[in-house]
């Protein structure tokens, strides 16, 4: 076992596995610009256990690879502002670590996979030097034990004559290959959080169910939690244990999978579902959402998505609504919660209530 395993088993073991490993609590980040303050987050709050998938669905423009990037810590300092909020890895907050200790942090305990892996693979190194520089850099390890391992992992990866493949350029692998081996980075130094952005999205469909069960089965294999940014929602109920929607920076509705996704409570969530090509019969006209995601720099006052909602009352564009929780518990101890004000019933008669989950 390496050392990062061994020192992250005696953590597991210490460890409460129902307490979150990663909490973002009520996050606000803004962007100054020339035109003026781009509110990106709203409030985000999220919440994932170890060994737990979790997807962060929604259109274009709606936050999440914003939150996956302030999670990191990789937004460009001095350009954007946290008025509000914490982000708690293990319980400490990511926001008051200095930049030295946060590249402690990357690598080690949290790594990312990118959407386009020939833009965060080094064109100019042969890609299992590139594997073997993470492993040196976060732990003492010779050159050539790190390189050995940088083969090892590319064929845990299922590639094939992975001492070949490791000697290669990017640009001579293909994209499916190109993808593994950036999960074979990611999960070099074993984390003990993987956030993966769009993973799959230049891929052709043979190859992303290939890819995403991959990653599914080493992630489970090493408990490593993961936060699967995509707007495929195919993708999520297939890999995923745990849903987020997120809509215009807030996330409007959360809970398991299988809750959120046979029984959406809010509109955002239920319009998403409506648009699955799937869902439809060869001669039925494709269903979409009216209208687009606002401005962030102006965003629209109460409910955000409340513009482009059949279902809006007077209410939803004067106050924002909180969010509310089923009263019943799902399998797993997990909660169902949508902030939208449908679901508030004045007699408490609706079985969703008002409260912390």
């Amino acid at each position: 076992m390496s050392t990062a395993a061994a020192v992250r088993g005696t953590r597991s073991a210490a460890e409460d596995q129902n307490q979150p490993l990663l909490e973002v609590q009520g996050l606000h980040l803004e962007f100054p610009t020339y035109w003026g303050v781009t509110r990106a987050l709203n409030g985000v709050d999220l919440a994932l256990r170890r060994g737990e998938i979790a997807g962060l669905v929604g259109e274009s423009g709606c936050g999440k690879s914003v939150t996956a990037m302030a999670v990191m810590r990789l937004l460009p300092e001095g350009h954007y502002r946290v008025p509000q909020g914490r982000i708690l890895f293990r319980g400490e907050d990511l926001l008051a670590r200095d930049e030295q200790g946060m590249q402690r942090i990357r690598g080690q305990h949290i790594s990312m996979i990118f959407q386009e892996p020939m833009t965060s693979l080094n064109p100019t190194i042969r890609v299992g030097r590139q594997i073997a520089e993470v492993i040196q850099s976060h732990q003492d390890v010779t050159r050539s034990a790190a390189t050995a391992r940088a083969a090892d992992l590319l064929r845990e990866m299922r590639i094939p004559d992975a001492e070949r493949v490791a000697g290669l350029y990017p640009h001579e692998l293909s994209g499916g290959m190109r993808q593994r081996s950036m999960i074979a980075m990611a999960l070099s130094c074993e984390p003990d959080l993987l956030i993966a952005d769009e993973p799959t999205t230049a891929l052709d469909v043979t190859v992303q169910a290939q890819v995403l069960a991959l990653l599914k089965q080493k992630c489970v294999e090493r408990r490593t939690a993961v936060l699967l940014i995509t707007h495929d929602l195919g993708v999520v109920a297939n890999v995923c244990r745990q849903v987020a929607v997120m809509y215009a920076g807030n996330v409007v509705e959360t809970g398991p999978v299988d809750e959120v996704l046979a029984s959406p409570r809010h509109p955002y969530t239920a319009a998403l579902l409506e648009t699955i090509p799937e869902r439809f019969h060869r001669d039925e006209r494709l269903r979409v959402i009216p209208g687009s995601v606002p401005s962030l720099l102006h965003p629209p006052p109460g409910c955000r998505f409340h513009p482009r909602c059949a279902a809006a009352a007077p209410r939803c564009a004067r106050e924002r609504p909180p969010v509310f929780w089923s009263t019943s518990v799902c399998a797993g101890g997990d909660r169902h919660g949508a902030a939208c004000w449908l679901l508030e019933d004045r007699d408490g008669n609706c079985g969703w209530e008002e409260c912390s989950p």
